[in-house]
């Protein structure tokens, strides 16, 4: 079963910039919350839809349009990320959740990803390993090796994506002022 890939084109390039408003809205929860963790606010970011979306007009090929794009990309990784690490706090299971991450991982694209591609196999190697009451009920999910390896790349994930994404505004507002 293959996946469709969001295609952004002139029509549904306003849709991306709505994904952007409620990856930014995340974004700020996130910070606001130190960090990734349970409960962030990440159900309104459509990430199966949009992942690995890319400009499909060359038109719209512009650094503008292009950092829309990473932002969209970028927060549907984090959102991922919080859905993920919900269900391992509250040691559930969602099969489409886990066909959705073997499917990117089966994306030609994830190969040129390195961090996003580690990402996705400690997810789907987290995801595989059993809930922490079938192993024993006085562990943690953190305390099993895929679910450690998984949720200390939560910070990787918080620092690159989230913080990345700010500390990129700023260069550009200090650019900006540089030629006021």
């Amino acid at each position: 079963m293959s996946r469709t890939i969001f295609e952004i084109v002139d029509d549904n390039f306003y849709e991306c910039k709505e994904v952007s408003k409620q990856i930014l809205w995340m974004y700020d929860e996130i910070i606001s919350n130190w960090g990734i963790g349970h409960d962030n606010d990440y159900e309104q970011v459509n990430y199966d839809k949009y992942i690995m979306c890319k400009i499909a007009e060359e038109r719209l090929k512009t650094p503008d349009i292009q950092r829309v794009v990473d932002l969209v990309n970028d927060g549907c990784f984090t959102a991922l990320s919080c859905y993920v690490s919900d269900l391992m706090d509250e040691e559930r299971r969602d099969n489409n959740v886990n066909n959705l991450i073997i499917h990117l991982l089966e994306d030609q694209r994830i190969n040129s990803m390195e961090f996003e591609k580690e990402l996705l196999t400690l997810m789907h190697n987290a995801l595989m390993q059993k809930p922490t009451y079938q192993i024993d009920k006085n562990l943690y999910w953190t305390e099993l090796p895929d679910g450690k390896a998984f949720y200390n790349k939560l910070k990787e994930v918080y620092i690159k994506y989230v913080i990345g994404y700010y500390q990129s505004n700023l260069e550009i507002a200090k650019i900006n002022i540089d030629k006021m």
